[in-house]
């Protein structure tokens, strides 16, 4: 019997099936802004992203700086938002998961992108770094975000206040 040898294709780095092309930029955000607050290493050390072993494309890298310095910056007005929206003490919650509603705040009160895409990444993210129980609570807190600050920005009287 005669073996039938296939020949491989080169490999190619793949991004996974059914990835917005802004998730690496906000896992690699999430990886840095827990370093910040975790580990403690410098910002500028943090942002060359000497430690990631899949570089950046250019627009990946201007989000996750955006991300990253726009967290920073506006740490204590965020976690205004986030905590007027939580109905359990801040120090209960993870420090990955506190990350994620920072950014996902952060980018829900700029405005820039789709929501449905904005909170399944940042459920994905929950899932990976926090696991399964945390995703419920990181999806309606952000979805409960969304639904005031649209309100508010339509003209609504809201009662909660989302301005960053």
């Amino acid at each position: 019997m005669k073996k039938i040898r296939i020949k491989k294709k080169p490999s190619q780095p793949r991004k996974p099936l059914n990835r917005h092309p802004n998730s690496h930029a906000r896992e690699v955000a999430l990886q840095a802004l827990y370093q910040l607050e975790v580990v403690h290493h410098p910002m500028p050390e943090v942002m060359e992203f000497r430690w990631l072993n899949n570089p950046l494309t250019d627009e990946e890298h201007a989000l996750t700086l955006q991300l990253i310095e726009g967290v920073a910056e506006l740490e204590g007005k965020i976690d205004g938002v986030i905590d007027a929206y939580i109905h359990k003490d801040a120090s209960q919650i993870s420090t990955i998961v506190r990350s994620i509603l920072r950014m996902g705040t952060f980018e829900i009160l700029k405005g820039a992108f789709d929501i449905r895409i904005l909170i399944d990444d940042y459920c994905t993210l929950t899932r990976r770094y926090d696991g399964d129980p945390s995703v419920g609570f990181v999806h309606g807190t952000l979805d409960h975000i969304y639904q005031d600050h649209r309100a508010i920005r339509e003209g609504e009287d809201g009662e909660k206040s989302t301005d960053v």
